[in-house]
């Protein structure tokens, strides 16, 4: 059970919302767990478990530094047909449509357990003031009841960027202790993204 739970999140990802902007995000408050977050982020990614109001399924935010440039990781991040080549569990994935602006949506199956599909909508990116790029993701259609992922890439240097995947997701499972849910959803954002750090620097993940 835990590997199908495991699975729902690289997403990582995985995924518009308006064409036009990307909403706000709501306010998933403080982090209840950060037993990670002074790991050195070029060789292991910070954890944080984020609560979310009304449910205690948490929101999962993973980080890490990536020796490559933006452009590089950009194209890595959205490029959703070539994930089953590296992306734990996945086994089928693609993009249905884009829009001029870069929003675009994702189709996406994976395995495991229990067999597990789903719809993301993905903005165009907002970019701030610093030069922070955020995309913000939403369900459109699954086989799970919500799926909330968004990702923040930050140009370091020329060969660097740092970044943040964070994701939340119930998979419809309440037999399932929300403790476990977590437990798996943050195994799962940590194995994604360093999946996602290895195939842009041209590396095998470790085991």
């Amino acid at each position: 059970m835990k590997s199908s739970v495991i699975a729902i999140l690289p997403l990582a990802v995985g995924l518009t919302l308006a064409q036009n902007g990307v909403a706000s995000p709501p306010p998933w408050g403080a982090p209840v767990t950060d037993a990670e977050a002074l790991a050195d982020t070029a060789s292991k990614p910070k954890i944080e478990s984020l609560k979310v109001p009304g449910t205690s399924i948490q929101r999962i935010r993973a980080t890490m530094t990536i020796d490559a440039p933006i452009d590089r990781v950009r194209t890595v991040v959205f490029d959703y047909g070539h994930y089953p080549e590296f992306m734990p569990l996945y086994e089928k994935a693609g993009v249905i449509w884009t829009t001029p602006a870069g929003a675009r949506l994702v189709h996406m199956e994976l395995g495991g357990t229990l067999k597990m599909w789903m719809r993301v909508e993905i903005s165009a990116p907002h970019t701030s003031a610093s030069g922070v790029e955020t995309y913000e993701g939403k369900l459109v259609q699954g086989s799970i009841k919500a799926f909330q992922p968004r990702w923040e890439l930050e140009s370091l240097g020329p060969q660097s960027t740092r970044v943040t995947v964070e994701s939340f997701m119930d998979p419809d499972l309440p037999l399932v202790p929300s403790s476990l849910i977590n437990s798996g959803a943050r195994d799962g954002v940590r194995d994604a993204i360093i999946a996602l750090k290895a195939r842009i620097e041209g590396r095998t993940a470790a085991k």
